[in-house]
């Protein structure tokens, strides 16, 4: 685990895997395509950030 990472290796390989089985089942979905990009995006950024990959932001002042 690096210093970023919130969790081990195979944590995150598991967390990956699941990820892409819930991007299947939300494409054979009957959602409208902006609701499957909302229900993967989410998630995706969620996963992103346990590998120390996503930082959180504010917006920045004008």
């Amino acid at each position: 685990m690096n210093d970023t990472m919130k969790t081990d290796s195979n944590v995150i390989r598991e967390m990956e895997r699941l990820l892409e089985q819930w991007k299947t089942e939300i494409s054979q979905s009957t959602l409208k395509q902006s609701a499957q990009d909302t229900y993967v995006l989410h998630p995706n950024n969620f996963v992103r950030w346990v590998k120390g990959d996503f930082p959180i932001r504010g917006y920045k002042a004008k």
